[in-house]
């Protein structure tokens, strides 16, 4: 009997006491063991709905294998950034010979209209003064011929 109630009062005991020492220990690990987790949106949730020390050594999962090759990994990419950045501001400078083009063809485009339209009537103007230089001298002609049969 002595037995059953010594149990009973333990497993009352330990009852009342595990959420404290989940609290400890939930503190523990935030603070000392995986600082990372301050910042991981995922083991946070975890780590606060943990109920027992299983459940809190479960929530606080070891770093992970490639942390080591992370500065390789960053360098790569870094590097990658850079040949990209490179390209792109190659592709600007190719384009931008272009665009002047374009624009300075759009510029000829509105031009050309009223040069055209100039030189048409240029053109007019000179089949008209052909007309008449080619009517005077078919007269001259005639007039050499009438006076060629006198």
């Amino acid at each position: 009997m002595l037995a059953e109630s010594s149990e009973a009062s333990v497993d009352q005991m330990m009852t009342s006491t595990i959420p404290y020492l989940t609290a400890i220990v939930r503190h523990q690990v935030q603070l000392h063991v995986s600082p990372p987790l301050h910042t991981d949106v995922a083991a946070q949730p975890r780590l606060n709905s943990a109920v027992g020390f299983d459940d809190m050594l479960a929530a606080a999962q070891p770093l992970p294998v490639s942390l080591p090759d992370l500065p390789r990994r960053v360098g790569e990419l870094e590097a990658r950034l850079r040949s990209h950045e490179v390209d792109s501001a190659a592709a600007k400078r190719s384009v931008v010979p272009q665009m002047l083009a374009r624009e300075n063809a759009e510029q000829l485009l509105k031009i050309s209209p009223s040069k055209v339209e100039s030189l048409e009537a240029e053109n007019r103007r000179l089949r008209d003064t052909n007309n008449r230089v080619d009517a005077l001298l078919q007269k001259m002609k005639e007039s050499k011929l009438k006076q060629s049969f006198r």
